[in-house]
C-alpha cells in the first residue's frame, strides 16, 4: 500500500481491522454448542486484522521510518500471521463435526512454517526495507526473502484447498445423517471458506505474474487483492448485522399450523411403521436416502424428524436399534453357538469396529460379557430412543 499518511487506502483497511476484532466478539457469543469453533475462528479473525495491520505498516511509505519496519520485528510478524491465517481456517472446518476436534501432538507440526519463517526472519535480519526489495541485501539474505514471499503465496493456498477436501466430506457425513452440524457454524464456514479460496488464488496468481509484468502492474493487482480480503469482511460483518436475530437465536420455536402437526405426526407414524413393524433397519446397506426412499418421503424431512423428535441423529437412530437387536440374538438359544460376527451381521451391521463402539456406549459391557451374564447388566444403557 502506497500513499501519503492515512489516505483512502488506510482509511478502509482501518475500518476493516475494526471490523475483524468485531467479528472475534461477535463469533464468541453466538448460542452454539461447538465453543470450540468459535474460539478458533475468533482467533482466525483476529489474526485477519493483524494481517490487515502489518499490511498497512509495510507498504505505507509514511511508515517507513517507524523504528519497528528498520528491525526484523515487524516482518516477524507479518509472516507469522500470514502463515498462521491457513492452519486456523483448516483446523475451524475440521472443528465443525458434531463433537469438535480432538488435539494430539500431530496438530501442532501445522506451527512449523511459522516457527520457521519466524527464525528465518530473525536469523537474516529481515526488515521492510529488504522484504519490499528497496535495499540490495546479500546473495543469503535475498534468497531468504525470496523463500519467505513463496512460503507466505503458497502455504495458505495449501491449506484452504485442504479445507476444501475437508468440507466436502463432511456434507457427504452429513447427507447421510452422520453429523448434527450447526447450520450457523456451517454456513459461516462456507463463506469465509469461499471468500478465502479467491482472495489466496488471486494472491498465488499475483506472485506467478509479478516477474513478468511491470512493478506498477503488480502493485495494482496487490492492491486488488487487498480489496478482496476488505469486500468479504465488509460481507461478512454487515450480513451478521442483518440477521443479528437468527445468529443469536438459531433455532427459534415457532408453534406450528395444525395442518403442520398432522403431517408431522404422519411422517412419524411412517418412521414408527418402519421401524417397529418392516424392521428396516437389519438392512446393512442402509442410509438416509434408501431409507427415506423406502418410506416415500423426503431425506431432509426425515433429517429434521429423527433430529427433533427423537433427539439424535440417522446413525445413532438406527444403530441403537440395531444394538437391540443383538441382545436379543445373543440370548437366544438357537444363537447361543453363533459368533459374535455373525450375530451382528443378522442385525444390519456391516462394521465391527462400529458394531463394538456402540455396544460398549450403549450397554457398559462387551458382547461376549452380555452373553455370559444372560443380559442381566444393572448400568446398562437404553440402546433405542424413547418415543
Amino acid at each position: 500500500m502506497k500513499g501519503s499518511f492515512f489516505s483512502l487506502h488506510d482509511l478502509i483497511l482501518t475500518l476493516t481491522i475494526v471490523e475483524c476484532l468485531c467479528m472475534a466478539v461477535l463469533v464468541r457469543v453466538l448460542p452454539d454448542k461447538h465453543g470450540q469453533s468459535r474460539t478458533i475462528i475468533g482467533c482466525f479473525f483476529l489474526v485477519v486484522a493483524l494481517v490487515l495491520a502489518s499490511t498497512m505498516i509495510v507498504w505505507n511509505n509514511a511508515f517507513a521510518d517507524l523504528s519497528v519496519n528498520k528491525t526484523p520485528v515487524m516482518i516477524l510478524i507479518y509472516v507469522a500471521c500470514l502463515l498462521l491465517q491457513g492452519p486456523l481456517l483448516y483446523f475451524y472446518i475440521k472443528s465443525l463435526r458434531s463433537k469438535g476436534h480432538h488435539w494430539n501432538r500431530k496438530d501442532f507440526l501445522h506451527l512449523l512454517p511459522v516457527i520457521g519463517g519466524s527464525i528465518i526472519a530473525i536469523f537474516y535480519g529481515i526488515n521492510t526495507a529488504d522484504w519490499r526489495g528497496l535495499t540490495t541485501p546479500d546473495e543469503g539474505k535475498q534468497r531468504a526473502v525470496s523463500f519467505l514471499w513463496a512460503l507466505v503465496k503458497f502455504s495458505p493456498f495449501v491449506y484452504v484447498i485442504a479445507s476444501a477436501r475437508l468440507r466436502y466430506r463432511i456434507h457427504q457425513h452429513l447427507r447421510r445423517g452422520f453429523s448434527s452440524i450447526s447450520e450457523v457454524e456451517l454456513r459461516l464456514g462456507d463463506i469465509i471458506l469461499i471468500g478465502f479460496l479467491v482472495h489466496w488464488v488471486w494472491t498465488l496468481g499475483t506472485y506467478f505474474v509479478a516477474d513478468w509484468v511491470h512493478w506498477s502492474v503488480s502493485n495494482v493487482l496487490g492492491v486488488i487483492n487487498n480489496y478482496l480480503v476488505i469486500m468479504l469482511i465488509n460481507g461478512l460483518f454487515i450480513s451478521g448485522l442483518l440477521n443479528a436475530e437468527k445468529l443469536l437465536h438459531p433455532e427459534p420455536i415457532v408453534a406450528e399450523k395444525p395442518s403442520r402437526i398432522k403431517n408431522r405426526e404422519h411422517k412419524i407414524a411412517t418412521i414408527e411403521k418402519a421401524i417397529h413393524v418392516d424392521r428396516i433397519y437389519l438392512e446393512s446397506n442402509l442410509n438416509i436416502d434408501r431409507f427415506a426412499a423406502r418410506l416415500g418421503l423426503r431425506v431432509r424431512d426425515v433429517s429434521a424428524i429423527i433430529k427433533t423428535h427423537y433427539g439424535t441423529n440417522f446413525f445413532e437412530f438406527i444403530n441403537s436399534y440395531r444394538i437391540e437387536e443383538v441382545k436379543r440374538l445373543l440370548l437366544m438359544e438357537e444363537h447361543k453357538t453363533d459368533n459374535i460376527l455373525d450375530i451382528i451381521y443378522l442385525a444390519g451391521f456391516n462394521s465391527l469396529s462400529t458394531f463394538h463402539r456402540f455396544f460398549k456406549r450403549l450397554v457398559g459391557v462387551t458382547p461376549t460379557e452380555y452373553r455370559r451374564q444372560g443380559g442381566i447388566i444393572h448400568n446398562e444403557l437404553e440402546a433405542a430412543p424413547k418415543i
